[in-house]
């Protein structure tokens, strides 16, 4: 059976270690976060944490967004 998880502040912190662990677990995941880019006072970006699920044989789809907007969220989930 082929799984999917959708994991939300996935560009670092708990966000991204939970991620990682569903990739670890056979899943693949969709990675929500608004950080895209590097930012100069965080690390980790959607894209960073992506390599890093991907290293584990699965996919990895990052979606900019900001869960503060409805209209962002709802393409994001037409996008997955």
């Amino acid at each position: 059976m082929t799984k999917f998880a959708c994991v939300t502040g996935a560009s670092r912190g708990i966000g991204a270690k939970i991620a990682v662990a569903l990739a670890q677990e056979g899943y693949h995941v969709a990675l929500l976060a608004k950080t895209k880019d590097p930012h100069p006072k965080l690390s980790g970006t959607i894209l960073e944490v992506a390599k890093e699920v991907e290293a584990h044989g699965v996919r990895a789809l990052p979606i900019q967004v900001d869960l503060r907007s409805q209209e962002e969220i709802e393409e994001a989930f037409k996008t997955i």
